[in-house]
């Protein structure tokens, strides 16, 4: 196994995560780094992807690219205190900390299922700092999650970051804005992109409420956006 592999292992058995975590954390499918480390899928990490990586890990961005690896991994590395995210102690000095905020949209749909959708509208409800990598990206934005059916992907109260100009393939998570009706505001969903086909956008729910299937489906002519998540935070 090359260094890379080995030091995200390591890492990720340091921190007491697992590498499911660490893929959710770069906005990536939750078995990304399953298949980069066990099939060597891709060959070597992009740079985005290094970044939000090392970001969550707590280790320098150099280390994760394999030119350097095996030399900065060879190096006694100082261990971060986790509890004290300061960037001249916490943090490798080469990591630059963004502190651009973005908008965080929606709000609590009252009375509706329990599938996760909020109002998305428009409105700003908050500002939260960026996560590394966007901070170059204009209309980059926020959500809250709602509800419990993408568990154990994103839990209630996390915070996910959107990028609208990435593309989207099968496997992504996405936020998803619906015209349900002509009356009514838009509502939001964070859920797995899977397919469109037959005038249809088809989404994946992990966790769907009871009388619902996994499966999603809304007419394409109802949606309004479609946009890959590319991170998120915890509650």
């Amino acid at each position: 196994m090359d260094a890379v592999r080995q030091l995200i292992i390591d890492r990720v058995n340091e921190l007491g995560t697992d590498l499911k975590a660490a893929s959710l954390a770069m906005g990536r499918n939750h078995a990304y780094l399953q298949q980069f480390i066990s099939r060597g899928v891709p060959v070597e990490l992009k740079e985005r992807d290094r970044i939000a990586l090392a970001t969550f890990l707590r280790v320098e961005e150099g280390r994760l690219r394999p030119q350097q690896a095996e030399r900065l991994n060879a190096e006694p590395q100082r261990s971060p205190k986790p509890e004290r995210p300061k960037a001249d102690v916490s943090y490798p000095m080469d990591v630059n900390w963004p502190t651009r905020k973005v908008p965080v949209y929606g709000q609590a749909a009252g009375g509706a299922d329990d599938d996760g959708r909020f109002i998305l509208n428009g409105n700003k409800v908050a500002d939260v700092l960026i996560l590394p990598g966007l901070e170059d990206v204009k209309d980059a934005y926020a959500v809250y999650v709602y509800g419990t059916s993408m568990v154990p992907a994103f839990k209630p109260g996390a915070t996910v970051y959107v990028d609208p100009s990435r593309p989207i393939v099968a496997g992504d998570d996405v936020v998803v804005q619906v015209k349900m009706d002509e009356h009514e505001p838009p509502y939001g969903f964070v859920k797995e992109f899977v397919a469109r086909r037959g005038g249809k956008l088809v989404l994946l729910q992990h966790n769907p409420p009871e009388g619902q299937d996994k499966t999603l489906t809304f007419p394409i002519d109802r949606v309004v956006a479609v946009h890959k998540v590319v991170g998120n935070v915890p509650r």
